[in-house]
């Protein structure tokens, strides 16, 4: 039997790693997706689509100075703090939330000093 060259080993081994670990990590993580960015979605397995958390309309009306709680009022719920500031308390830091629907389409927002410096959004209907 012939031997295989240092460079056919290295292709072939490299093959197998791109097909397999792909495949284990997505059988490990089966059951794991009703967390993105350890942000809690709505259940999906009942059978029917869940009412969206934030929607495009909602988005719209949320506005540039606009404090956290007036944005709350708008949405209906709080968000989840995805990146609080290193400054100290009363150091007037920046704050980031998430308002995460179950089909993965979010609003992301800024807060710094209470008052909302930057929004996106993701995928809203």
């Amino acid at each position: 039997m012939k031997k295989l060259s240092r460079e056919m080993t290295l292709v072939l081994a490299g093959a197998v790693l791109v097909m397999v670990v792909p495949s284990v990590c997505a059988v490990m993580s089966v059951g794991v997706g009703m967390h993105v960015n350890d942000v809690q979605t709505q259940d999906l397995g009942k059978g029917e689509d869940p009412p969206p958390i934030v929607t495009l309309a909602e988005f719209e009306q949320i506005e540039t100075g606009m404090s956290y709680r007036e944005v709350v009022e708008i949405l209906g719920e709080p968000g989840v703090a995805i990146a609080p500031s290193a400054v100290p308390e009363g150091g007037g830091g920046a704050i980031r939330y998430v308002w995460q629907n179950s089909d993965v389409s979010n609003m992301r927002a800024t807060f710094q000093n209470d008052q909302l410096a930057k929004k996106s959004q993701l995928y809203l209907k």
